[in-house]
């Protein structure tokens, strides 16, 4: 592994990362594409730590692009890598909720993929009852990343999650 591929070690700030030299290391709140710019080229030679209280809001200044563009874009990505057809259109609102002090966020979508009804309801096993909807639903689920996935509540009295 070159020193390309190796990562960085995280240090505190101040501290001493991987190989015994002092880096030094700059934490900073994602305000701006401008102010993202100014920063890494005023500190080049130190660990710089982005933060930012809204994810999409910071990809979409960074792409200048929009919200919706981002989420759009995210939800094509995900359809067709699930399902392994095309995405045709991608249609989708944020629904915010204000949530006990902070702001929740609902996406409502509709996806239009490139396949025929009749073809990709006969892939439905037949032993499967519960038919097209839960067959995506699994590959959508099945997708995602294993540490990002919700588990599913025990139906016990204990409310707990099953190991």
């Amino acid at each position: 592994m070159d020193a390309m591929d190796k990562p960085l070690d995280a240090a505190p700030e101040g501290g001493v990362a991987g190989d015994g030299e002092d880096v030094k290391v700059l934490q900073v709140e994602f305000e701006s594409h401008r102010q993202i710019t100014k920063v890494l080229q005023s500190h080049r030679a130190e660990q710089v730590i982005i933060t930012t209280s809204d994810v999409l809001d910071m990809m979409a200044d960074l792409r200048r692009t929009t919200r919706i563009a981002v989420l759009q874009g995210a939800l094509s990505s995900w359809f067709a890598y699930a399902t392994g057809l095309q995405v045709m259109e991608v249609d989708c609102t944020e629904q915010r909720q204000h949530l006990e002090g902070d702001v929740g966020t609902h996406v409502v979508f509709r996806i239009r993929l490139n396949a025929v009804y009749e073809e990709e309801v006969a892939k439905v096993p037949r032993e499967d009852h519960k038919g097209l909807c839960a067959l995506y639903r699994t590959k959508l689920i099945e997708a995602l990343p294993k540490e990002g996935r919700l588990r599913k509540r025990h139906r016990g009295t204990t409310g707990e999650h099953p190991p």
